[in-house]
């Protein structure tokens, strides 16, 4: 689990944490700035170590974690959990509103209704 190295690169430690499913999804996240390391905004290839806090940000949540240990390897997620500590997790709820038009919709939609819907969906 643990690897005898004290600092990685932070791409793939959060690959190894089971927060992306691969390394490549986790460089987009971070360069797109979903990831802040220490209030910082990264590259992939930053040497993180232990300690260092790391923010991630979704369009659902925003997670907040403290790095515990380093591993360059992906394990089972009972041994990644204690990679980390989980400092502050936010759940954003959006208030979703809904149109008079699809609500009073009954029965298969149709066509139109089908694009109000997506359109909708694309917004929220």
């Amino acid at each position: 689990m643990k690897d005898n190295t004290d600092k990685t690169r932070l791409d793939k430690w959060l690959w190894s944490a089971r927060f992306f499913k691969t390394r490549n999804l986790a460089s987009q996240a971070i360069q797109s700035g979903k990831i802040l390391l220490n209030t910082r905004k990264p590259k992939p290839s930053t040497m993180i170590k232990k300690h260092d806090n790391v923010k991630i940000k979704n369009n659902k949540m925003s997670l907040t974690i403290k790095i515990l240990e380093i591993s360059e390897k992906r394990e089972s997620a009972r041994i990644t959990e204690s990679l980390y500590e989980l400092i502050q997790k936010d759940v954003t709820t959006q208030s979703r509103v809904i149109p008079n038009a699809l609500v009073a919709i009954k029965g298969r939609p149709t066509k139109k209704n089908r694009r109000a819907l997506d359109s909708l969906k694309k917004r929220y």
